[in-house]
């Protein structure tokens, strides 16, 4: 409700920018797999969407996890810029980058309750995907919160950032 009454404007014609949280949403791509086109399904556990004309896009989504999955030691050189998710986090973050895929979201966030990890996906998206299945890097810039009490706070910003810069790419100047 907070992001919906706190949204963005189209300077180009004035129009509001509704917003929705889909939750359990299922979305299937074709991949190339280097021999056949496969089905890739993806479900989400909560996605945020914005309307833009007639059709809703998805710009950020964010997976819940049980508590104390999310450890700090897994994302702090990430998150800091300095090397790779590493441990249990690396195949978190594969799903993060999983689902940015196929919805060409680079706004991907996970939540234990516990802890949250926000992450901006970088770079071009077609090297997010790789058809032999061999782990590269993907660079982002990301974000650790462990206070429980900034966790919705720093959504919020995440989700706003995530909003504007959906609109932005897509050359509609906001207000």
């Amino acid at each position: 409700m907070v992001l919906f009454n706190h949204s963005y404007t189209l300077a180009t014609n004035s129009q509001y920018c509704r917003i929705r949280t889909k939750s359990e949403d299922t979305h299937s791509v074709s991949v190339w797999t280097g021999t056949e086109h496969a089905n890739h399904v993806s479900r989400v556990d909560l996605g945020w969407e914005v309307l833009i004309g007639s059709s809703w896009f998805k710009f950020a989504f964010l997976e819940f996890k049980r508590p104390g999955t999310l450890k700090d030691i897994d994302w702090a050189a990430a998150t800091n810029g300095t090397g790779p998710v590493i441990g249990a986090g690396e195949k978190i973050c594969r799903q993060m980058v999983k689902y940015g895929y196929s919805w060409d979201v680079k706004f991907v966030c996970a939540c234990d309750w516990q802890a949250m990890v926000l992450l901006n996906l970088q770079g071009n998206r077609a090297e997010w995907y790789d058809d032999q299945q061999r782990p590269h890097p993907i660079e982002a810039k990301g974000f650790w919160i462990s206070d429980r009490n900034r966790m919705k706070r720093a959504l919020f910003v995440f989700l706003k950032l995530a909003l504007k810069s959906y609109l932005l790419e897509r050359n509609m100047a906001v207000f």
